[in-house]
């Protein structure tokens, strides 16, 4: 990681020059550590560093101890986004190499408490992770005068993931994000359909209504007094999908039935 914070700090500390009391090069390690272990707020991230303080001063300078809060948040809003995730990439693609077949996650998140007032003091980020490893290949935030649709087709350009299987939630069920996986990054496609694609959410419906499934497959998942049984159908057959050309590459449709038991309330 050093590598990474020795390369940001080469470009940003000329630009934006170290905090008052704090070396930047201290804050970039810090705040990085503190992310790689779920810390989604600045006050999170100045908490994980007062609990780990020890290992910090182990490795860093701390001229003035641990940065406060505010002090992480002013000197990531006033940082180039670009350039670091940039730097980011470039380093993570040292520990991680994205096999053929590999699950990529398309996942929108809302970090509170990251932004100014008048933004409503939240940040939603769009990230990109691969499944296996639980590793963020990269994210964009997500403006709030836009949304997900258009955000996720710049994330694609970012990433080399050909071969992979990306998988998105309904916000990424659109034919142009399905054209840029298929024809662009030469990948395949896994993702959920709901209403905000109401005439392909009612053929599917159609679908299972009509047509055989050609397989079914059933995963129970039991825990903290919950049993939860879900039923996988799979069809071949898309008789029922108008316009199945538009969805590029299109080969199958999968319908999930889920039911849970709680053992506690016998419901």
């Amino acid at each position: 990681m050093h590598r990474l914070i020795d390369e940001l700090e080469a470009v940003e500390a000329p630009r934006i020059g170290n905090a008052k009391k704090h070396k930047l090069g201290d804050i970039l390690f810090i705040a990085i550590a503190a992310g790689v272990a779920d810390a989604d707020t600045w006050n999170q991230i100045e908490d994980y560093a007062v609990e780990h303080e020890e290992f910090f001063r182990q490795h860093l300078e701390l001229p003035a101890g641990i940065p406060s809060h505010d002090t992480f948040n002013r000197v990531f809003a006033i940082m180039d986004p670009i350039v670091l995730e940039k730097n980011y990439q470039n380093w993570i693609r040292q520990f991680v190499k994205i096999k053929e077949g590999s699950i990529i996650s398309i996942d929108g998140k809302t970090i509170r408490g990251a932004g100014a007032k008048e933004d409503e003091g939240y940040a939603h980020m769009l990230s990109a992770c691969l499944s296996d490893e639980g590793i963020s290949l990269g994210q964009l935030n997500v403006d709030k005068k836009t949304n997900e649709i258009t955000v996720i087709p710049q994330l694609f350009d970012m990433l080399d993931i050909k071969g992979c299987i990306v998988t998105a939630d309904a916000m990424g069920c659109q034919k142009e994000v399905v054209r840029k996986i298929v024809k662009e990054k030469k990948s395949s496609y896994v993702l959920a359909v709901k209403d905000n694609q109401k005439s392909l959410h009612e053929q599917i419906l159609e679908t299972a209504k009509m047509v055989r499934p050609s397989s079914v497959f059933t995963e129970v998942d039991a825990g903290h007094g919950r049993v939860e049984e879900r039923v996988y159908r799979i069809y071949r057959d898309l008789c029922f999908v108008t316009g199945v050309w538009n969805w590029e590459k299109l080969s199958a449709l999968v319908v999930v039935d889920s039911s849970r038991y709680n053992k506690k309330k016998q419901t």
